[in-house]
């Protein structure tokens, strides 16, 4: 037998997921962060005014808790003018690190991932 207030209970919290969104400068241009109900969106870019040193870990900024995931979240970043292998980690602490074997200063990134289990 269908349970209308179960049914109704999920639809609500669908639509509350949907509804619910807020966005944040969290550093400057180089991030800024979008969550609309259980889905974050983190982005951001240097043309050349932030460098990422070569064969490091730099840490850009630390998320306010509603943007943090619940596990590493691993990605790309695109430099400009020229190949270099920019990684990007997002920890569950809020610290967003990159990692590049070459230095650059002309990047971006756009990551997207699921907070909330």
């Amino acid at each position: 037998m269908l349970d209308v207030k179960k049914l109704l209970a999920k639809v609500m919290n669908s639509l509350n997921g949907l509804l619910y969104s807020s966005d944040s400068t969290v550093y400057l241009d180089y991030c800024k962060a979008r969550r609309r109900g259980n889905v974050v969106n983190i982005w951001g870019e240097s043309s050349g005014g932030w460098n990422i040193p070569a064969s490091s870990y730099a840490s850009l900024t630390t998320l306010p808790k509603q943007y943090r995931p619940d596990h590493n979240v691993y990605d790309c970043v695109e430099a400009y003018g020229g190949p270099s292998d920019i990684s990007i980690v997002i920890q569950p602490d809020g610290l967003v690190k990159f990692y590049c074997p070459n230095s650059a200063a002309w990047w971006r990134y756009n990551v997207t991932y699921i907070v909330g289990g």
